[in-house]
Formats: structure tokens, sequence, C-alpha cells
């Protein structure tokens, strides 16, 4: 069945975690799993259309059909065995549950092969982001949790519903872009903001929580300068204990970082002018 199921324990990080299974798993069962694989599409009737509650689900085979299979082939002398090896098929980033919910489970759930090479899901992406994780941001009636996964070999962070999506909900590409800039939220929340500047001088931003936790705050952080983002500290906490202008910085008109404190001991006129 394809039944959708909520996360039981909240914020995991599965596909991060098989990555680096896979990573450590032997060769020999690499292989093994490969050639199940092949096995798979090979086999009459594993792989077909199912129905589930109305709904037809292209393309995909059933968990214990495939646990029975692999055992009665001979590729495990158990039951367990074959679970393990099955198991492969997910961890590897071969195959995914259907409706994006579940790991590899020997029961009557539907699971499909990754359509191409399935490069955008969290599975592939976690073998080449440089930070995963949980965040939050403001909806129109509440907050949403998504996982984010910041890979800066594709100069983009992909937004996903869960921590085993097969493909991102959205993707925030840093191609060609003017600014690229990051900052905490000051003293009332605990997150970052991300401001792109586009080629025409528009910008985006996008605001994310992490909730409550400064550790995680600061890991993000890190990540996005790391990966070429400009740190630009949230000055609207500076502004309510501030005694003077110069504890204050701006941009330049070449969008350079330049502290007024430089101008000390001139006296300076701060004027509001409309600038490209």
């Amino acid at each position: 069945m394809a039944a959708s199921a909520s996360r039981a324990v909240p914020r995991l990080r599965r596909a991060a975690d098989w990555a680096k299974s896979w990573a450590s798993t032997s060769g020999a069962s690499q292989m093994a799993a490969k050639d199940l694989v092949q096995a798979i599409k090979d086999g009459k009737g594993l792989v077909s259309d199912r129905q589930y509650h109305l709904r037809t689900y292209k393309n995909c085979f059933v968990g214990s059909e495939v646990v029975k299979f692999v055992e009665s082939s001979g590729r495990a002398s158990s039951r367990s065995e074959a679970v393990d090896l099955a198991s492969l098929l997910v961890v590897g980033g071969f195959a995914h549950h259907v409706c994006d919910d579940h790991e590899f489970k020997d029961q009557e759930l539907f699971y499909r092969f990754y359509e191409g090479d399935g490069e955008t899901s969290v599975r592939k992406v976690a073998d080449k982001a440089l930070h995963l994780d949980w965040v939050a941001q403001a909806g129109m009636l509440r907050s949403k949790e998504l996982y984010l996964a910041l890979c800066p070999e594709d100069n983009a962070l992909y937004v996903y519903h869960s921590d085993i999506a097969s493909e991102p909900t959205r993707t925030m590409s840093f191609e060609d872009v003017a600014a690229k800039q990051i900052s905490d939220l000051g003293q009332d929340e605990v997150g970052f903001m991300l401001v792109i500047t586009d080629a025409q001088g528009h910008k985006t931003k996008e605001k994310f929580s992490t909730f409550g936790d400064e550790a995680l705050q600061q890991k993000w952080i890190q990540a996005f300068v790391k990966s070429g983002f400009e740190f630009v500290e949230d000055q609207s906490a500076l502004a309510g204990s501030a005694e003077s202008l110069f504890e204050f910085s701006a941009n330049s008109l070449e969008r350079k970082p330049v502290s007024f404190d430089s101008f000390k001991p001139q006296v300076c006129i701060v004027v509001n002018v409309a600038s490209k």
C-alpha cells in the first residue's frame, strides 16, 4: 500500500544517515544491491502499476514481495538477511517510497526506482551537500517545517518537505547573482535570513527559524559563509542600544561593507537617497 505516515520522531535525518551508511557498506554488498536492482526490473510482475485507495501508483514494487524474491532466489539465507539486502535499495539511493514517507520495510508498502538518477533527491544530494537539516518558516496560517540542503557544488539550496523526499519542492539557485548575504535574526528570534540580489538589483529575502536552537543557527550561518555568502550582522537589535552612528555599518555602492567607525572623527551627515 502507499500509506502515508507522519514523522513519529520529529526532525529525523534519515537520508543523511543512509548516505553515511552506504559509504561504509562493503563493496560486495553494494554490488549485490546493484545486481538486485536489475533483477527486480527484469523479474516478471515485480514492477507494475498498483492501486491503493482509488489512486494508481505507476511502475512500483511491494517491499514484502521483494524480500520474498530475494530469499527465494538464493540471494539471502534467511528472511532477516533478505530484508538487510533489500533495504540497500533505499539506503543506496536506488529507490524510494512512493509517498516519501517510509524507509524500506518488509510490508505491503509501495516503492519506486528513481526516474533518471534521482540527483536532486535528499538521498543523492546528501552525498555532496555541505549542510542538511530542518528549519521552520512562517506560512499564511502557521509555521511549517522544511528540510534544507545547501549544495555549493550545484550552487543551490534545495528545499524539501521531508528528510527523505525524492525531489525538492523548490530550488533556490545562486547562479549569476550579484550578491548573496546571510544574517542572524537579532535578539528576539533564533534563525537566519538569506538576502539574494540578482543581476538587475532585485532582492529576494528568505527567513528561517531554527526552533530556538542557537547551535543549529550557527551551523547554518557557518555553512553559508563557507559556501561564499557574506555575513551581515543583524543591526535591528543594535539599534535599541547603540550610542552613536559609528556602531553601525552599511554597504557601499559597490556592495562592500563599510563601517561608519572608519569615518571618525569626522562629522557625518546621513542622507536617505535612491541609488542603483
